[in-house]
């Protein structure tokens, strides 16, 4: 892609936020190359290689590898060592598209991430998302990834063979699931998607196409809802439990997510 009329954003609050300001000079550089510098795209979720990051920085990968340590831990940032890939979970709060078609072609950047559990982790951050768009990602999504994506446990097994450094950042991800679990919501779903939506949204691609329109599918939820008694849900929250369950779907069997 060409480099002209490319650009990214950039928050002078960063400049106070209290991790950044505890990091050495060589880390805040790093941090601010990986929100803005030519590996990034349109998503937060780029391949990312070491080796050409330590050349643009002028130092060498071993020293760079210690320093994306540091800064992922800092932020709650990830990085897939196996698959070369960043993510930053917060992007799309910063950097919100301007609009459905901004949504749509952002997401054409998918076609050049290889499969990896931070994938899965990207696809099911959708309360950072404006609720303008959010139907849009998760179309978007359903077409660009119809064989489906990685798990996070293929993340976390591959995760295994870093340094503590990335680890830290990922063990606060845990720790977050597991208590977004305590109080009854999916990990990582909007805080309106419940453990209830989830269910009522699982026996729906059981009783239906899984892979049928978004229409086909929100009614057939509205549908089991009526069913069972349950109150009826919005359009968006009905299609982020199906879209939940959907990612849940895939995952091989015995191992929750």
């Amino acid at each position: 892609m060409n480099d002209v009329g490319r650009y990214r954003r950039l928050y002078i609050r960063l400049w106070r936020h209290p991790g950044f300001r505890k990091l050495s000079d060589s880390e805040k550089i790093l941090a601010l190359y990986l929100l803005t510098g030519p590996q990034t795209n349109r998503l937060g979720l780029y391949g990312f290689s070491v080796a050409t990051a330590a050349e643009d920085l002028s130092t060498v990968p071993q020293t760079l590898t210690k320093r994306l340590g540091k800064v992922c831990e800092t932020f709650s940032w990830a990085f897939d060592k196996g698959s070369r890939v960043l993510y930053i979970p917060t992007w799309f709060k910063w950097n919100p598209p301007d609009g459905v078609n901004v949504m749509k072609g952002s997401l054409k950047d998918l076609n050049e991430i290889p499969s990896c559990g931070l994938v899965d982790l990207f696809a099911r951050n959708v309360e950072s998302l404006p609720d303008t768009v959010r139907e849009t990602f998760i179309e978007g999504l359903r077409q660009r990834l119809p064989k489906g994506i990685g798990t996070q446990e293929q993340y976390q097994d591959q995760e295994q063979e870093q340094e503590q450094e990335p680890r830290a950042s990922h063990g606060k991800a845990v720790a977050a699931r597991r208590d977004a679990r305590a109080e009854g919501k999916h990990p990582n779903a909007e805080s309106d998607t419940t453990a209830d939506d989830l269910a009522i949204a699982h026996e729906t691609l059981k009783l239906t196409n899984p892979n049928g329109t978004s229409d086909e599918l929100v009614d057939a939820f509205g549908s089991v809802c009526q069913a069972k008694g349950k109150p009826a849900r919005t359009r968006a929250r009905a299609l982020e439990a199906i879209h939940l369950a959907q990612i849940e779907r895939r995952q091989p069997k015995g191992r929750a997510s």
